[in-house]
C-alpha cells in the first residue's frame, strides 16, 4: 500500500473511536474479572446489550437510555500541541462514563442501591483501560488522571447512576507539517484538470487588431 501523502490527520473523534473500539473488545472481560474478584456469579453484572451501547458524546448527558448499561466516551485537547521531528503531538483529556439503571433485587433491594453498586463495578472495570495504553495503535501513552466516581446524571431519578473515570491520552502524530501534496492545484481544487497545475487564469490576448486613423 502506498504511503498516505497527507500523513496523519487526527481529530478528537478519532480518539473517541479508538477508545470505544477498545472498550467493545475488552469491557466484557474487565467486568468478568470484576465478578471473579468480588465472588459474583458469571455475568451477574449486566453487560452493554448492543455495540451502540458504546458511543461518544460531547458530555455525559448524551446517554440514549434504551442501550443501558451504556458506556460514553468524551475527548478534548488538553494543553498546547507540541512539535517535534515526527510532527505534532497532542494530549487529550478522555472521560469514560458508564450509565447504569437499577431495577432492585439485582445487587440490593432498592433500585437506587442497585444502580450505585452496578455503576461502581463499571467504574472499577473502567480503570483497566490503562492496560490497553496504545488504543489499537493510535496512542503513545495513556494514564488515569481521576479514579471512578459515581454520580447522578439526573438527581430526580436516583435509580439512574453513572461512574465517571478520567484519563489523559497522548497521540504522537496528529499532523506533520512537512507532509501533504505539493503544487498550487490539488485534486479537489476548482481548477483541477487531471494533473497539478496553476489555477485557471484570465485569458491572454495574443492577436491585436489596431486601426489607426490619420488626421
Amino acid at each position: 500500500m502506498a504511503e498516505d501523502i497527507f500523513g496523519p490527520l487526527v481529530s478528537p473523534e478519532d480518539v473517541i473511536d479508538a477508545v470505544t473500539a477498545t472498550l467493545r473488545i475488552w469491557m466484557p472481560e474487565y467486568l468478568a474479572d470484576r465478578e471473579r474478584k468480588t465472588g459474583l456469579e458469571r455475568k451477574a453484572i449486566p453487560r452493554p446489550p448492543t455495540p451502540q451501547s458504546y458511543h461518544g458524546g460531547t458530555d455525559f448527558e448524551s446517554w440514549i437510555g434504551a442501550e443501558v448499561p451504556e458506556v460514553m466516551v468524551t475527548a478534548k485537547p488538553s494543553g498546547q500541541p507540541e512539535i517535534g521531528s515526527y510532527g505534532y503531538t497532542q494530549a487529550y483529556a478522555v472521560g469514560l462514563g458508564c450509565l447504569c439503571v437499577g431495577v432492585g433485587g439485582l445487587f440490593a433491594e432498592r433500585a437506587e442501591d442497585d444502580a450505585r453498586i452496578m455503576a461502581g463495578h463499571y467504574g472499577a472495570a473502567s480503570m483497566l483501560l490503562v492496560q490497553q495504553p496504545d488504543l489499537g495503535g493510535l496512542a503513545e501513552r495513556l494514564r488515569m488522571t481521576a479514579l471512578p466516581e459515581v454520580t447522578f446524571p439526573d438527581p430526580e431519578r436516583r435509580a439512574i447512576q453513572q461512574s465517571i473515570t478520567e484519563f489523559e491520552v497522548w497521540v504522537p502524530q496528529v499532523i506533520k507539517e512537512d507532509a501533504g501534496p505539493l503544487g498550487p492545484n490539488p485534486q479537489e481544487s476548482p481548477g483541477y484538470e487531471g494533473h497539478e497545475e496553476p489555477f485557471d487564469e484570465a485569458p491572454t490576448v495574443e492577436t491585436v487588431d489596431i486601426k489607426v486613423t490619420v488626421e
